[in-house]
């Protein structure tokens, strides 16, 4: 029963439910001192893997006593130089570190250390781990020089050769290491602090390193079923990375780009590979079946292997990691035969490198601008890119970003609820806007203000993705509800936006013709028994824009999600005037709504690859 307490701890753990994985192992550990069996190494492990769940909660006080009580285990079940306990001692070195007892630390860190060099024997992977562990623990007493040693140490006895460079390629471990940089993900915090010196070097080795293996991994090595898993865990090391670059008096614009790309491009490419490359690039059912049964498969054995392991069970280890390696080759000739055979649908799906910082340049015209951003725990980073220059600026997050963001949303949309709008309310909602759009403008936008031209292309992140920046103010009005007399930024420049510079990039080099028409105007109805209202102006808007342009309107029963993914490729401005939703908890939930095809239909959400497109124009009820 112990045992299957500690299988139920493994999959919480999986299912990233740590409440439940912590419930699992303590009730494991009641039932083996129930057993008072105190001395046995299952306990040992029991109590070890409490600590580190306690520990990556940030919980190093209730931690403590379980590492060490394990750590007395090991000590008195083997000599001092047994693996286990030269782990604990790395770990113990980490926690002692998170709780500022700086010297008990190094204690713990040393003899892990000693304690791995005497035991040659070490298995290769586990001394990896050590390592790693120990590494960490220098980086959390900020001694970069020794953190870079065992970090680098710990990917060479993955297999890298210790006299050349580190080459990925060679380490014989992937799914150890894939856990090592998940397990790495929140030590990136303690590389944020300003390093100078023989300090910045170590710094900027283990940034990039890590930077390296995420990339590796991204390439479709180690665990295949946690991409995104992996990407979300990195963005901890991109900011840690920017801000070591912004802390050069020449930053490396190149690499403040790529890892600014790297997070946004990377999510929006596995979502669309995700729901819509399979459809869009022709390929049969069969074959996509086949290629998601395979990445299932892996990703379920490597969870069984993982168990195994947990459970200290070497001979069904080895026979699961014989079965692991049969359907990764069997999945290497799939992809191969899949890149001869359908070369589109394989670099759409796996081939995700962003584009370079020349390649980003080249798209931007000469009057005009290119404004990233990348919303860090402590900072934003913003990447000003014209035709010929850069600029990289540190904003600190001393602010409430995401309270400002809610305000400003909040007073725009209170004119939905004209029912509420006393005179005293409007005026409440009219101040609580302008004092949010020109917090936002003085923070986001100010700082770098004299440098931009007109035309600014956007490409927000995280919660800056809900700001229309047309609508911020660069001056605080008077009268808050004077609203046609407020210093609007869409009155000093045309803003338009991108989620990425490589998604923007590939639709450029995508389109095979241009756009031959110029607008098209979609004004969906929703009758009665629709679970959303009938917009009453929609159709209106749609004639008076097409008396002013031109161009075709598509409004009430033509207006629904088939016409638009036939034609919206033909023109040139996409107008929509309908019920929107965006989702950033839920993405799959979002959607654009048109007609449904019968009063029964549910409207849903809508891709359509618009590639050559330069304008879509949604006029929204809500987002």
């Amino acid at each position: 029963l112990s045992n299957c307490y500690n299988s139920l701890s493994y999959i919480s753990r999986s299912l990233n439910d740590p409440t439940k994985a912590i419930e699992y192992l303590r009730a494991s550990i009641e039932m083996k001192e129930f057993e008072k069996d105190n001395s046995h190494v299952f306990l040992a492990s029991s109590l070890f893997n409490l600590g580190i769940l306690l520990h990556e909660e940030k919980r190093p006080d209730e931690a403590l006593p379980y590492v060490r009580k394990a750590y007395g285990i090991w000590t008195g079940f083997a000599e001092k130089t047994h693996v286990n306990a030269a782990l604990s001692e790395a770990i113990l070195g980490q926690i002692f570190a998170d709780l500022g007892q700086s010297d008990s630390a190094l204690i713990f860190l040393r003899r892990a250390e000693m304690a791995v060099q005497k035991n040659t024997a070490t298995e290769l992977t586990m001394g990896a781990v050590i390592h790693q562990n120990i590494g960490e623990g220098y980086m959390k007493l900020q001694d970069f020089t020794s953190a870079a040693h065992f970090l680098d140490e710990a990917m060479h006895r993955l297999g890298a050769n210790p006299f050349e460079a580190i080459d990925f390629s060679k380490v014989t471990d992937h799914r150890a290491l894939h856990f090592t940089f998940m397990s790495r993900a929140e030590t990136y915090k303690h590389a944020m602090v300003k390093q100078e010196g023989e300090q910045a070097d170590p710094v900027g080795m283990i940034l990039e390193q890590d930077l390296l293996m995420y990339k590796y991994l991204q390439g479709g090595n180690g665990a295949n079923g946690d991409r995104q898993l992996t990407t979300e865990l990195a963005f901890p090391l991109f900011e840690a990375y920017l801000g070591f670059l912004s802390q050069h008096e020449v930053p490396s614009l190149e690499k403040a780009f790529e890892l600014m790309e790297l997070g946004k491009a990377r999510l929006l490419s596995e979502k669309l590979q995700r729901e819509e490359v399979p459809h869009f690039a022709g390929i049969s059912d069969s074959i996509s079946d086949l290629e998601i049964h395979l990445e299932s498969a892996i990703v379920s054995k490597e969870a069984e292997i993982e168990g195994m392991v947990q459970q200290g069970e070497t001979f069904e280890t080895v026979r699961l990691e014989r079965e692991l390696d049969k359907l990764k080759e069997r999945q290497k000739t799939f992809l191969a035969d899949l890149e001869r055979k359908h070369k589109a649908y394989f670099n759409m799906k796996y081939v995700q490198a962003p584009i370079s910082l020349a390649e980003a340049q080249a798209d931007i015209k000469a009057d005009e601008a290119l404004l990233s951003y990348f919303v860090g725990d402590s900072s934003i980073y913003l990447l000003l890119l014209r035709k010929e220059s850069g600029k990289l600026e540190e904003i600190e997050l001393d602010f409430p970003l995401r309270k400002w963001v809610g305000e400003m949303r909040a007073a725009m949309y209170s004119h939905d609820d004209m029912a509420a709008r006393t005179a005293k309310v409007a005026q409440a909602h009219a101040k609580q806007y302008c004092l949010a759009a020109f917090a936002l403008y003085d923070k986001l936008l100010r700082p770098i203000e004299n440098e931009l031209p007109l035309k600014v292309r956007i490409i927000p992140d995280g919660v800056l993705s809900f700001i229309p920046f047309e609508a911020l103010l660069s001056s605080l009005p008077d009268e808050p509800q004077a609203f046609r007399q407020h210093a609007y930024l869409i009155h000093k420049y045309q803003f338009s936006y991108s989620i990425s510079a490589t998604l923007h990039h590939q639709l450029l080099a995508s389109a095979e013709k241009p756009a031959s028409e110029s607008i098209l105007v979609m004004a969906p109805s929703f009758s009665s028994g629709s679970k959303l209202k009938n917009l009453n102006h929609n159709s209106d808007e749609a004639v008076k824009i097409q008396q002013i342009m031109g161009g075709e309107v598509l409004k009430d029963a033509a207006a629904t999600g088939h016409e638009f993914k036939k034609r919206a490729a033909d023109f040139r401005i996409l107008h929509i005037a309908t019920h929107a939703k965006s989702d950033d908890q839920n993405g799959d939930s979002s959607y654009i709504a048109f007609t449904p095809v019968s009063p029964a239909s549910a409207p849903n959400f809508i891709y359509c690859p618009v590639s050559y497109t330069h304008l879509t124009l949604p006029t929204i009820c809500s987002v």
